[in-house]
């Protein structure tokens, strides 16, 4: 009776072995699945990121193209506008400016001095 009881024991014990080594196994298959999931979400949460980066950066570009094309256009015209002033008036100008930034006293002097 003694070795029916073992042997229900160690049976009992082998069939624990069992189980616990298929819910070893079950449970390592979950991790597994569950980290290709999470890899595979990072993979096109990295892809969705770099498109995004794509598209602000020819974005900017768009712009910064259009910004430059306006200060290009401001600029001509302004050329254009000072190519139609005398030069008489613009000298005007400029000596009234190199005056005003020249040291001494006398500034009818070429040199700032009497």
């Amino acid at each position: 009776m003694e070795n029916d009881v073992l042997s229900l024991v160690v049976a009992a014990e082998k069939e624990i072995q069992k189980n616990l080594e298929i819910e070893r196994k079950k449970s390592r298959e979950w991790v597994e699945q569950v980290k290709r999931e999470a890899e595979e979400k990072v993979a096109a949460e990295e892809i969705r990121h770099k498109e995004a980066l794509i598209r602000a950066v020819r974005d900017a570009k768009e712009e910064a193209g259009k910004k430059a094309a306006g200060i290009l256009d401001e600029a001509v015209a302004r050329a254009e506008m000072m190519k139609g002033l005398d030069h008489g008036f613009l000298a005007g100008v400029t000596m009234r400016h190199i005056m005003r930034i020249l040291p001494g006293e006398d500034r009818d002097s070429p040199h700032g001095k009497g």
